[in-house]
């Protein structure tokens, strides 16, 4: 076996491993998750309605987008939150990974995706979010028999 993979083994087992996961896990090709979102939400009528497409207002590298003035976070959440989850090709990966005893998991993705696939395998976890609107609630120190999940974007649920 390559080294290299021998060492990250010996990490993951020795929880000093910790694992990053975004929605850019699968290749979409010429475009990232962003751009591909981006699209979709200026070409609905409903959420172009709420982004302000003038050019410099986009910010692809940065992965931000500019919404009108008049316009309600939460409104475009939601139509954020249905792009998410018309995304079947995330599940393929994800389900892959929730089977690697990693302790941590750093979720960037603002849904529920990840800890529902450890439910649905039925293996045991600890969810936790960022919390913009209040203090943060305290976590048990993760290890690998239960692993934390911890979204670090928050979540479209709350």
């Amino acid at each position: 076996m390559d080294t290299q993979i021998e060492n990250i083994i010996a990490d993951i087992e020795r929880e000093s491993c910790v694992l990053i996961v975004g929605p850019d896990i699968v290749d979409y090709g010429e475009k990232n998750f962003f751009e591909l979102m981006c699209e979709e939400l200026v070409k609905d009528r409903e959420a172009g309605s709420m982004i302000d497409t003038a050019p410099g207002h986009i910010f692809r590298n940065e992965e931000l987008l500019q919404l009108l003035p008049q316009v309600k976070e939460s409104t475009i959440m939601r139509q954020m939150e249905r792009f998410y989850q018309k995304q079947q090709s995330l599940a393929e990966p994800l389900t892959k990974i929730a089977r690697i005893p990693f302790h941590l998991v750093i979720s960037l993705m603002p849904d529920h995706r990840l800890p529902d696939i450890y439910k649905e395998q039925g293996f045991p976890y600890k969810y936790s979010h960022y919390r913009w609107d209040q203090a943060p609630e305290p976590v048990e120190e993760p290890d690998a028999a239960r692993p934390l999940i911890y979204n670090l974007l928050g979540d479209f649920i709350d």
